[in-house]
């Protein structure tokens, strides 16, 4: 597992609340959980229960994207909660490929291997370029994402975002010139 998967898997996983989503808690649902989880867990009978026990860690590790989004003033006391996730046994080594990998004992359970994964990704991000690290900025979307754009100036998790924002804006701007 390289830095840079439990990075994604760490937004993964903080997404995985999405007040626009269907479910908007992915995790709260066992069939949903599991449908998440089948990309990251390879033994299926490991994360039938996964999901709910999932979630105080994915609400912690999302306060914690959201704090380094806003430049919230208690963002250190959030990221000091979360570096008891890295409690687990790992080593990191180097993968095929050259690059850093996260290896745990064999004998952590999944779900300490998970959140353990999820904030070394989440520190991962914040060692290279935590002000890259946003929130979607298309109400009620509060998907977090990671500014990967030359110019470091993205302000919506995806096109669909961007264009619902911009159509709205249009529409608003249409409106207001009706008025006047």
């Amino acid at each position: 597992m390289s830095l840079d998967d439990a990075s994604a898997f760490a937004i993964d996983l903080a997404n995985t609340w999405d007040p626009m989503g269907k479910p908007v808690d992915v995790l709260a649902q066992a069939d949903s959980a599991a449908h998440f989880f089948k990309a990251y867990v390879k033994n299926e009978a490991e994360f039938v229960l996964l999901g709910e026990a999932m979630i105080p860690h994915r609400d912690l590790l999302r306060a914690a994207f959201l704090a380094v989004a806003s430049d919230a003033p208690d963002k250190v006391e959030i990221w000091q909660s979360l570096e008891h996730a890295l409690q687990a046994s790992w080593t990191i080594g180097i993968d095929h490929r050259g690059n850093p990998a996260v290896e745990f004992a064999s004998e952590v359970p999944l779900q300490q291997r998970l959140t353990a994964w999820s904030a070394l990704g989440f520190f991962a991000l914040l060692s290279g370029a935590p002000e890259r690290t946003r929130v979607c900025q298309a109400a009620p979307c509060e998907e977090v994402f990671h500014d990967i754009t030359k110019s470091g100036r993205q302000r919506f998790c995806s096109k669909r975002c961007g264009t619902r924002y911009n159509v709205a804006r249009h529409r608003d701007r249409q409106k207001n010139s009706e008025i006047d």
